[in-house]
């Protein structure tokens, strides 16, 4: 399982740095996705950016007056997905994971960032732990994410390193084609 899902309740999470080296790297990656694709509507697919056929069809649906158009248009149009690699500290301490999460959640995680006192939160000698409360099912869902007071050191941070997922290769988009393949349900896999 490379996906973490927080349960209902209360988690404990460590966000981890930067899988890049470079001075201007990020701890997560926004993916843009349209969701409810294909002839089923249960379909995901990364954005492919200016020629991405699904954008084409949200512009011809909510240029549309039929009402249920301009509604499937919102369905489909793209939402930012943000991606990160955390460790759940209830589960296994040594293993990687990625989080999809929402815009929502990584302001939370922005304004730590900015704060002074706590500024790089995911540091595996300086950082801290993330609380994740989850309420709810399905679209009723809720999450309220806290930081701990204090910083404590990532023990497991030599074993885990080597394990991050390079979220750049991770998420490429697919091409046109394989859009419109999933789009049609012709294809022989998914690009989520």
């Amino acid at each position: 399982k490379q996906f973490w899902t927080p349960p209902e309740g209360k988690s404990l999470i460590r966000v981890l740095p930067p899988w890049e080296k470079s001075e201007d790297a990020l701890f997560y990656k926004e993916v843009p996705t349209h969701y409810k694709i294909g002839p089923d509507h249960d379909r995901v697919v990364q954005c492919s950016g200016d020629d991405c056929p699904v954008c084409e069809k949200v512009t011809k649906l909510s240029n549309s007056s039929d009402p249920a158009k301009q509604k499937r248009a919102e369905k489909l149009a793209v939402q930012n997905r943000i991606i990160m690699n955390i460790v759940d500290l209830k589960g296994d301490k040594t293993k990687v994971i990625m989080w999809s999460t929402t815009e929502n959640n990584l302001n939370d995680f922005i304004t730590w960032y900015a704060d002074a006192d706590i500024h790089e939160f995911y540091h595996p000698k300086t950082g801290r732990n993330i609380i994740v409360r989850r309420t709810g099912q399905k679209l009723a869902t809720r999450y309220k994410l806290d930081i701990k007071d204090d910083p404590s050191p990532f023990k497991k941070w030599k074993k885990v390193k080597k394990h991050l997922f390079d979220l750049d290769k991770k998420f490429v988009a697919p091409t046109r084609k394989q859009i419109k393949a999933i789009m049609e349900g012709t294809d022989d896999r998914g690009y989520e």
